[in-house]
């Protein structure tokens, strides 16, 4: 009841670049392409997108450095839609960016809210397998 507060402080800060001028849509530094930047630092939040941004990073490595092309899952998966969230020369302030639906290209004509995500989850689902295939998953 006599508490005094000598100033408010904050929960957490995450700090974060501004990905969309400095990483390409696989997490590389654009002026130093042998430099990736993954994690919250990179503009994702949360944990899933940290760990996602790691192992977009390292794919992403391992491709170059076996002379292959780097790439990422289509804007159809939630990965590919934050990666290309992170790189939209578009976003004149980033914001860091949690998985959500809002990043995906729309579903037209499913109004019920738990078949809609049921759809979002088996094209993403159907656009992973082509991606793993692809990269010889």
């Amino acid at each position: 009841e006599n508490a005094e507060f000598l100033r408010y402080g904050v929960m957490h800060r995450n700090t974060s670049i501004d990905a969309p001028r400095i990483l390409d849509e696989t997490f590389r530094v654009k002026a130093k392409p042998q430099v990736y930047v993954a994690g919250q630092l990179s503009g994702v939040e949360g944990y899933m997108e940290s760990t996602m941004s790691g192992l977009v990073a390292g794919l992403s490595m391992a491709a170059r450095l076996e002379g292959r092309e780097a790439t990422i899952p289509d804007e159809y998966t939630m990965i590919g839609a934050l990666c290309r969230y992170i790189s939209n020369q578009a976003v004149e302030k980033l914001q860091p960016m949690n998985s959500n639906y809002g990043l995906l290209p729309s579903i037209e004509g499913v109004r019920d809210k738990k078949l809609r995500k049921a759809a979002y989850s088996s094209r993403a689902l159907e656009h992973m397998k082509e991606y793993v295939d692809h990269i010889g998953g």
